[in-house]
């Protein structure tokens, strides 16, 4: 999958009210292009509880935006990230309030 079509599928479930998992792991064609709009994807869906976004090209500031919207999203029970934005996420200032879930392989 392309970042367009993560920002097309992302666009499509903003206001979605029966998924629950969303696995776009191991698409290295995923970058930090489409992490705007999987951010906004996590304000405003309360329905979405496990995303799946490790092995992604996402890079650190794809993964800065996602953490800023977690603050405020109060569904999602699992984020899975790469392994490389451990000490990221853990500089974070949010990082204690989102820590429990995220997980990094």
């Amino acid at each position: 999958m392309s970042d367009d079509g993560v920002i097309a599928l992302a666009e499509s479930l903003l206001y979605n009210e029966a998924l629950e998992n969303l696995h776009l792991n191991d698409n290295p064609g995923i970058t930090s292009d489409s992490a705007r709009s999987l951010a906004k994807l996590l304000l405003i869906n309360k329905t979405l509880k496990y995303l799946r976004l490790h092995h992604t090209s996402i890079d650190t500031d794809g993964v800065m935006m996602l953490m800023e919207s977690l603050v405020t999203n109060h569904t999602l029970v699992k984020l899975w990230l790469d392994k490389q934005h451990e000490k990221t996420c853990f500089a974070s200032p949010h990082y204690k309030d989102i820590e429990s879930i995220l997980y990094f392989l």
